[in-house]
């Protein structure tokens, strides 16, 4: 009976201790609910107490402080900071003492994709859990958000620049010179230098533009450059010992002397390296005043007329046979309109224009050097130096041939000029003959023939020569007689129209005179009536 209470008695004591549990557990649970229920909201409230349309505070995009900003708001402060930026300075530095300073706006800066940039300042501390966003507002009471942006220049733009204020700035690399005073080669040393590497500086700016701290107000990066070889080495140079080739013809006198001195001087120390080819007109034009050349004789149409650098044709004849007695490649050359006095038909050189030059390739594997000057006997020389490789005993003759005379037929040309008065009529060019001819190079070696062949040939035009005839007169009537007679270049009706011209001006003159005989009359008659009253 004692043991049935004691076990009722536990029972019961078990069963209370569980609803006290019960309860217990309950009583935790509504307050857990409650608790985590509260701190939700809190924070659901916390997280959203910024409407979702407006930034949070403490978040930038680049260095614009876009805190509290709506998106278009804050697309127009992102306006307002580039801007700034387009204004501010960038500077290529080129070494410790020289800079370039530009304009950020020159480069054309920009920046991609502005709804992005304002799209994440918006989202930031948005997405994700309420703690993801609660820890990031929170972060931003002591730092600030920076979402970066994606500064670009134009590319087409930065490389203009550079070329404009950059480029200049180069040092190109200096060849090694050579000069030849009393007999004797001098040398100066070559020396490096360096250009811009246009490619590789943008892709440096690009890379500090992608930096995380750019600074706009002090930007400056180092200007990308490659090593500037010269071509030509004193090694180079110092392989020119022999005479190749040298040529001269009489210099003459005036101004087309001073003429084939400018053009020789011009020419004088040129250096052609292995494979180049150079040209005549190159190393001796522009043909101005400004450039020392004056106003002489030349051809120009079959016939002899007044032209600036008159005369340089003999230079680059002069230098076509140094060339050809060093036995370079020449790779143009033409023959003057008609025969040259200075040289035997086909051994001359013209230069007309752009389409009559003297071109020629150094086909020997060293340097060569042009010497050219007039010397104390006034002649014309040109020397071709270089390392000679030719066989000893080798002789080169080049021998003229004529191949056909041709004379001249039909009439001279008649020329009108205003500055003779009508009546004159002179030959004031001869007549000349044309050739065709041919240049034969003989190689000997040791006195004994080994090659005979035709190495050019040429046409010269035949000249019936130039009759100047007088157009000057005051009669207009006259003057028309006498271009339209010109206009039909026949001898005899020229010379009739100057008897009709002539027989015009007189009639006209008798005219005069009469009218004059007949003024005076009637003064003399009407002061006659006067004194009578």
């Amino acid at each position: 009976m004692t043991r049935g209470k004691e076990k009722m008695s536990k029972r019961r004591r078990e069963v209370r201790r569980k609803k006290r549990q019960l309860l217990i557990s309950g009583a935790l649970l509504l307050f857990l609910v409650c608790f985590f229920g509260g701190l939700y909201y809190w924070l659901y409230q916390y997280v959203h107490k910024v409407p979702a349309n407006v930034i949070l505070d403490n978040v930038c995009i680049g260095a614009a402080d876009v805190s509290g900003m709506t998106a278009e708001e804050a697309a127009e402060a992102l306006n307002i900071m580039m801007a700034q930026y387009e204004g501010e300075q960038f500077n290529f530095q080129i070494d410790e003492e020289t800079n370039v300073e530009v304009l950020y706006r020159d480069m054309g800066i920009t920046y991609n994709d502005t709804d992005a940039y304002i799209t994440a300042a918006l989202a930031y501390g948005r997405e994700g859990s309420l703690w993801s966003c609660f820890g990031k507002i929170r972060e931003l009471k002591d730092t600030p958000k920076i979402i970066g942006v994606d500064y670009i220049i134009d590319g087409d733009r930065t490389e203009a620049l550079l070329t404009e204020k950059v480029v200049p700035l180069e040092q190109p690399a200096v060849n090694a010179g050579i000069s030849r005073n009393d007999g004797q080669f001098e040398y100066t040393d070559e020396q490096e230098g360096w250009k811009v590497n246009i490619t590789e500086t943008i892709r440096i700016l690009e890379e500090y533009l992608d930096g995380e701290d750019i600074d706009f107000s002090s930007g400056t990066i180092t200007v990308a450059k490659t090593t500037d070889t010269p071509k030509i080495t004193v090694a180079d140079l110092e392989t020119i010992q022999d005479v190749l080739g040298t040529f001269g013809t009489e210099a003459g006198g005036g101004d087309r002397w001073n003429n084939l001195k400018t053009g020789a001087a011009a020419i004088d120390g040129t250096v052609v390296m292995p494979g180049e080819e150079v040209s005549a007109y190159d190393m001796t034009a522009p043909y101005t005043p400004e450039n020392g050349y004056y106003e002489a004789s030349a051809y120009e149409n079959g016939q002899v007329v007044a032209s600036i650098a008159g005369g340089i044709c003999q230079v680059s004849t002069t230098l076509y046979n140094a060339v050809i007695n060093a036995e370079l490649e020449v790779t143009q050359r033409a023959p003057h309109s008609m025969l040259v006095s200075y040289v035997k038909p086909s051994r001359d050189a013209a230069i007309a224009g752009d389409y009559k030059d003297l071109k020629f390739k150094n086909n020997y594997d060293t340097p060569i050097y042009i010497q050219s000057f007039i010397d104390d006997n006034n002649i014309l020389t040109m020397t071709i130096y270089g390392k000679d490789i030719r066989e000893e005993g080798r002789e080169l003759i080049f021998t003229s041939e004529t191949i056909k005379n041709v004379e001249p037929e039909g009439e001279p040309k008649y020329v009108a000029s205003s500055d003779k008065s009508i009546g004159y009529m002179e030959q004031t060019q001869s007549r000349r003959s044309g050739m065709e001819a041919r240049l034969i190079k003989t190689v000997k070696v040791n006195g004994q023939v080994v090659s005979e062949d035709t190495f050019n040939t040429s046409t010269y035009n035949a000249s019936a020569g130039v009759v100047t005839v007088g157009t000057g007169s005051y009669n207009s009537d006259a003057v028309s007689v006498m271009k339209t007679a010109i206009a039909t270049q026949n001898g005899e009706k020229i010379k009739q129209a100057i008897q009709q011209a002539q027989a015009m001006i007189q009639q006209a003159d008798a005219s005069a005179a009469a009218d004059q005989d007949d003024s005076r009359d009637e003064e003399t008659t009407d002061a006659g009536g006067e004194a009578n009253e």
